[in-house]
């Protein structure tokens, strides 16, 4: 779970960015979950691969 954790990491630095203001959402774990799943979600499907 190492290679999921930077991942993540990486992710939380490019949306809190992303959501500047809103950096709270960044503290909230379920919250934060629900962005990460829909922002996979975005990024496989902008890559053009549907893993669903």
């Amino acid at each position: 779970m190492t290679i999921l954790s930077l991942d993540i990491s990486f992710v939380v630095r490019e949306l809190t960015f992303e959501v500047g203001e809103q950096k709270i959402l960044l503290q909230k774990e379920r919250e934060l979950s629900l962005v990460l799943c829909a922002r996979w979600r975005f990024f496989s499907y902008q890559g053009g691969r549907l893993s669903e």
